[in-house]
């Protein structure tokens, strides 16, 4: 996985899936927040899901792969200051087949999940599209409160 752009594109756009949605016979998976300790799968624009292979502590970096079975596409979700994820809220993404977590390094070209520890470096802020975006209205923000009495 290459991250060298700042580009905010849909190419790089990713969604969360349930770890055993590729397993279940329901009819219709509910969506819903992400949570503090859920397991999911990070899924890509074309389709492909994040996989962290097992020489990952040896710096590789994360692959993807098609496949809605494979523990090596596996994470557990920690987050930072909430129980559930948040529009900018930052996550750790802890892989269940390797005990890494995954990093993005500003001065190498990739992601990989080379250590267990949770550092600030390894939190990942997470947004949402525009068009999920929670609407402010303005209008609310505008109007002035009455003005002070001082009692004596």
């Amino acid at each position: 996985v290459d991250c060298s752009w700042p580009d905010k594109g849909s190419w790089q756009a990713f969604s969360f899936c349930p770890a055993d949605a590729g397993t279940t016979t329901s009819e219709k998976d509910e969506r819903r927040p992400v949570r503090h300790r859920d397991i999911l799968r990070i899924r890509a624009h074309n389709g492909f899901f994040l996989a962290v292979p097992s020489d990952a502590a040896r710096g590789a970096l994360v692959t993807t792969t098609r496949s809605k079975t494979c523990k090596e596409a596996e994470f557990e979700v920690l987050l930072q200051h909430s129980s559930i994820l948040k529009h900018r809220g930052m996550a750790y993404f802890f892989s269940r087949a390797t005990a890494t977590t995954l990093d993005a390094d500003e001065d190498e070209s990739g992601m990989r999940a080379r250590w267990a520890d949770f550092g600030d470096w390894q939190a990942i802020a997470v947004e949402r599209p525009a068009q999920q975006q929670r609407k402010v209205c303005l209008d609310s923000l505008q109007q002035q409160a009455p003005p002070r009495t001082r009692l004596r």
